[in-house]
């Protein structure tokens, strides 16, 4: 029994740092059976090995209370002693069906035995991972080489064998730099949730490893911020990016890692609205990084100096880096030319990430005077959909203008925490005031003019034309 009330106190430790829904989702049981194994009952060994093998969860610790709790907290002659005790209750309780407590009552015979096929299983891994390891480590180098230069397709061809690799090898480290690229090429695809959840295994593993001050953590760190920002996550991109510089980054920059999380909260504050420190942090950035990383700030700083009005949106177009196709898009739509939006499509990179396709075919329906077709995605990209869908019917002078920005209000006020960009949100309060009072209401109208008075005075320059021809001032109050 105290044995039992001993394995459940350890176990109760593990939910305080991972949640129970966090041990049911990844151990693949029911959140009410966690909960049961909490507090009574047997606790079943399967439970028990998903437990470690999901969350490095060392066994002896687990089984008897002895070291570390997880396994990146321990040597490695540790962790492989820890991983052989596992193999061992595993199989003692495969063949005898005993509840894990009757260990010791095991006969010494049938431990033997099992040692003995233990033994012979670590030799046979041992030597699998032997040969494993290069072909991963090469194929690992060929991804890293594809997907630096762009080339996603045949980064999705290579997917299917890392994940087969990975599994067999043993080195950490490669384990850590294919998860780190699986995560560049989930975002590239789309797939913005599954990236969120590799590109958090990966900083976990090497926070428990106490490895932060590296250059790759750094990365790691950055790449992360950029999918969160991709999913509209701009305040969880800032305050991961900003917990990772309070614990790792010193108050002058060494590397130029350092400079790269500065970036998130300047985005944040970009989006909105507090162009002026936004533009102040990127620029001083900018100036600092090396040619290598330009790539990184060169068109975040030409969108942030179009916001500010410090740049024509020809002068950004003729100096855009490919890729960054939304953000060009966006600003195209606010010049609220043909000449505009079809000198932007042209410099669209030909080959986008899926997570801007729509915006794109979105962005070229409108100049061809169409409607683009609705779409079933929800969050921060059914939104923007739903905002071009009501520029185009704007544009269009269409009847079913306002129903389409009644949609897109719709959506936008179900972002839940999301921040779209300053200039989506733009050109949705500049359809209010184009369709009027009488078509969406006056409150909307009301709405449209405070937030364009704010923008202005909060330095957004690019609103200034339209401030002066909708009579909208940042000194005279505004009604």
């Amino acid at each position: 029994m105290q044995k039992s009330n001993d394995l459940r106190q350890r176990l109760k430790r593990l939910a305080d740092r991972f949640t129970q829904a966090e041990l049911a989702r990844r151990s693949g049981v029911s959140k009410a059976n966690v909960h049961r194994y909490l507090r009574a009952g047997r606790v079943p060994a399967d439970f028990l090995e998903a437990l470690v093998r999901e969350f490095n969860v060392r066994p002896d610790w687990l089984l008897e209370g002895r070291g570390a709790m997880l396994r990146s907290e321990v040597t490695e002659h540790a962790a492989q002693e820890s991983a052989r005790l596992l193999e061992l209750v595993v199989n003692l309780n495969a063949i005898s069906h005993e509840r894990l407590g009757a260990l010791s009552e095991q006969s010494a015979r049938q431990v033997r035995a099992l040692s003995d096929a233990l033994a012979r299983h670590d030799q046979l891994r041992s030597r699998l991972n032997q040969r494993v390891t290069p072909a991963f480590a090469q194929l690992v180098a060929r991804q890293q080489q594809h997907l630096n230069a762009g080339e996603y397709e045949q980064a999705e061809d290579l997917a299917p064998s890392l994940e087969q690799l990975a599994r067999l090898c043993d080195d950490q480290n490669l384990r850590v730099r294919h998860d780190m690229l699986e995560a560049v090429r989930l975002w590239w695809k789309g797939d913005l949730e599954r990236q969120d959840v590799l590109h958090r295994r990966v900083l976990g593993r090497l926070i428990a490893a106490g490895n932060t001050r590296q250059r790759q953590f750094l990365r790691i760190t950055y790449n992360y911020c950029a999918g969160l920002y991709a999913a509209g996550k701009l305040a969880q991109a800032a305050n991961i990016a900003d917990a990772v510089r309070t614990l790792t980054c010193p108050a002058v920059p060494e590397w130029d890692e350092d400079l790269l999380v500065q970036l998130p909260r300047a985005v944040l504050q970009a989006a909105q609205g507090d162009i002026a420190a936004a533009l102040a942090t990127v620029t001083r950035v900018d100036a600092a990084l090396g040619p290598g990383l330009r790539p990184f700030t060169g068109n975040v700083l030409l969108g942030m100096t179009h916001q500010a009005g410090q740049q024509e949106f020809a002068q950004v177009l003729a100096a855009w880096h490919r890729g960054g196709d939304a953000s060009l898009l966006l600003m195209a739509l606010w010049e609220d030319t043909p000449r505009a939006l079809a000198d932007a499509l042209a410099a669209c990179d030909p080959d986008q990430p899926p997570v801007t396709t729509t915006f794109v075919a979105s962005a070229s329906a409108i100049r061809h005077g169409e409607v683009p077709a609705a779409v079933a995605e929800v969050g921060l990209r059914g939104a923007e959909h739903a905002v071009l869908r009501a520029e185009a019917a704007r544009r269009q002078q269409r009847k079913e203008a306002p129903k389409l920005w009644k949609e897109a209000s719709r959506r936008l006020g179900k972002l839940d925490g999301l921040v779209p960009p300053m200039l989506l949100l733009a050109l949705h309060h500049r359809q209010a005031l184009e369709l009027g009072a009488e078509k969406v209401g006056e409150s909307a109208i009301g709405t449209a003019r405070r937030v364009f008075k704010n923008w202005l005075t909060l330095g957004n320059g690019c609103v200034r034309k339209l401030c002066r021809g909708k009579e909208i001032s940042s000194v005279t109050s505004v009604n």
